[in-house]
């Protein structure tokens, strides 16, 4: 079995700031919304982790089978938008 330390934690933080910086820019300018942004990105690390946890409870088949079928039509999300905004863009 798989130990949840600090070090596990601390190398999902970046991606956890980037995820949030994709929805919410960060604010350097005021000392609040600094706050609000960091604020932000330990709740998506809390997220995760207990996202994480549960996995590790329930099984990876359950994520294995969410994968199957989730990661093809993000992916074809992902390239209409790609498609349609470099058409704009011209």
């Amino acid at each position: 079995m798989v130990r949840l330390d600090a070090g596990r934690v601390l190398t999902w933080l970046p991606y956890c700031g980037l995820f949030t910086s994709l929805f919410i820019t960060p604010s350097s300018d005021d000392l609040i919304g600094l706050l609000r942004f960091f604020g932000l990105v330990f709740l998506v690390a809390a997220l995760v982790i207990a996202m994480g946890l549960l996995l590790q409870r329930r099984g990876a088949s359950i994520a294995r089978g969410l994968y199957a079928r989730g990661v093809g039509p993000y992916a074809a999300l992902v390239l209409v938008i790609v498609v349609v905004t470099s058409l704009f863009v011209r």
